[in-house]
């Protein structure tokens, strides 16, 4: 998806605009390996290469992750492990923990603050546009999808 992407936003003109996000699952993540002497990044820094190899700059790829509340009015780390830990059970079928509440929701918060920015630094309204690949691997619903493409 990043590459389809990338190659529109360099044909419209405004690859200089583009962001990525890369929706952390924090300690769920996998972590970097090093296995017979060879380092193997973890999920964070290939999503991090990944955005540099279709030449988004470091300061424009941005890592967020779900966080609560604390009681001391902080914010907090919240995973798999906390949801699970709250209820007192896995996520149900059908409701995917990594999808909506722990991926989507999360960038389009980390937007606000940014559009905030922009649009001081603008004098217009930001439009966004996002985009999403998807594996179809990941579910049923999923492999039903078409595959869209020009």
């Amino acid at each position: 998806m990043n590459y389809v992407f990338m190659e529109a936003s360099q044909r419209a003109g405004v690859a200089d605009r583009v962001i990525s996000y890369h929706s952390s699952l924090g300690v769920l993540e996998w972590p970097a390996v090093v296995v017979n002497g060879v380092r193997y990044p973890g999920v964070s820094e290939l999503a991090a290469l990944q955005s540099a190899a279709f030449g988004i700059p470091a300061d424009r790829h941005v890592e967020v992750s779900r966080t609560r509340p604390a009681s001391d009015g902080t914010r907090m780390p919240h995973s798999l492990l906390t949801e699970i830990a709250a209820y007192g059970r896995f996520p149900r079928m059908g409701n995917p923990y990594c999808r909506k509440a722990a991926k989507e929701s999360v960038v389009s918060a980390a937007w606000t603050p940014m559009v905030t920015r922009m649009k001081r630094e603008l004098g217009r309204p930001v439009r966004i546009l996002k985009v999403m690949g998807l594996r179809s691997d990941e579910g049923p619903d999923r492999k039903k999808r078409t595959t869209e493409l020009d």
